[in-house]
């Protein structure tokens, strides 16, 4: 609608109480309409043209401020590049606080986000270098995989998106890192091995992702190994320790071997020091 005071907001929203912004359509194209609740976000000012609408405040239980970002962008490239310098202005000049952009970028980050339409290299580059500048994290999305599909006549043309927000199972808890890995020989060599092992590709948030997942895969054989090592080194020494405590209650040991047996307990006790600090960090504790 070119006149949006005409919008019957309250038909998109319930009985209770709300708010919104809009920015007036241009023609048969364009348009945008944000509703929130005020008793959970409260608006300060906002910031529109025709391609977005930023909508500042902060929420009401914890005084966060946030900005949440509308987008419509056009379909033109060289429009729609203009579009991310704009956000990135906006959102450079306007410091603090947490940011969420969503609505219709009219653009994917990869060629597998497309199906039976036209990839383009240069738009999908200008999208992810105005992720990566502005430091965007990409939310994983439920649902169906395509939010536009071809009319078929029996089934709508677009699919929208839902962002649900309840106690779900993400997986495996993340790979933590122990610092006494660090003490260790050959770590370097390891993840380097592993990080180089993967070729570049794009966007960059996800070739990190896959880096990660490589150097994951190549730690859990080392550390195996390394785990293993330890244990039969300190069952050695211990052995000799032993062997050298019987010795000496029926003859004198050698100045030399007094020293070794000092060495051997040095050994133990360190990898001992490794074992407990491992544990002090899977329990989280200073």
């Amino acid at each position: 609608m070119a006149n949006s005071s005409n919008v019957q907001v309250s038909a998109f929203w319930d009985n209770t109480s709300f708010d919104f912004d809009t920015v007036d359509a241009s023609g048969r194209s364009g348009g945008l309409l944000s509703i929130w609740d005020p008793g959970i976000f409260v608006k300060k000012y906002f910031v529109s043209n025709r391609f977005f609408l930023a909508t500042f405040g902060e929420l009401k239980n914890s005084g966060e401020v946030i900005t949440i970002i509308n987008v419509y962008a056009p379909q033109e490239k060289n429009a729609k590049k203009q579009v991310w310098e704009d956000l990135m202005a906006l959102m450079s000049s306007t410091p603090g606080g947490s940011w969420i952009l969503l609505g219709d970028f009219n653009c994917v980050r990869e060629a597998c986000e497309r199906r039976n339409s036209r990839f383009c290299d240069e738009s999908a580059n200008d999208f992810n270098s105005f992720i990566n500048n502005v430091g965007l994290s990409e939310y994983a999305m439920m649902g169906c995989r395509f939010t536009y599909m071809k009319d078929d006549g029996y089934r709508s043309d677009h699919r929208p998106l839902m962002l649900l927000c309840s106690n779900v199972f993400f997986g495996k808890p993340p790979f933590r890192f122990f610092n006494s890995w660090l003490k260790e020989d050959g770590l370097e060599k390891v993840v380097h091995s592993a990080y180089v092992s993967v070729p570049p590709f794009y966007p960059p948030d996800k070739l990190l992702a896959a880096r990660f997942r490589a150097i994951k895969m190549a730690i859990k054989p080392w550390c195996a190994a390394v785990v293993k090592k330890n244990n039969g080194l300190i069952k050695e020494l211990m052995k000799k320790v032993e062997d050298l405590d019987i010795k000496a209650e029926t003859m004198t040991v050698s100045d030399v071997e007094v020293k070794e047996r000092e060495v051997w307990l040095k050994t133990i006790n360190e990898i001992d020091d490794c074992r407990m600090e491992d544990l002090k960090q899977r329990s989280k504790l200073k």
